[in-house]
């Protein structure tokens, strides 16, 4: 019984590190604050919102 819950949840969480990966994958990978090119994004995006008023 007790193998059976370990199993499940190894298997719940690969299944959810797997997917938060999957999500990670999406957009621009800039908005990560880890990212190397974070802070140019960052100025980017302030960029536009400064230019557009």
């Amino acid at each position: 019984m007790k193998k059976r819950i370990i199993h499940l949840f190894l298997l719940l969480f690969v299944a959810a590190m797997t997917l938060s990966a999957c999500a990670m994958l999406r957009g621009d990978p800039r908005k990560n604050c880890n990212h190397p090119d974070h802070g140019e994004y960052m100025m980017q995006k302030r960029q536009k919102a400064f230019s557009k008023g």
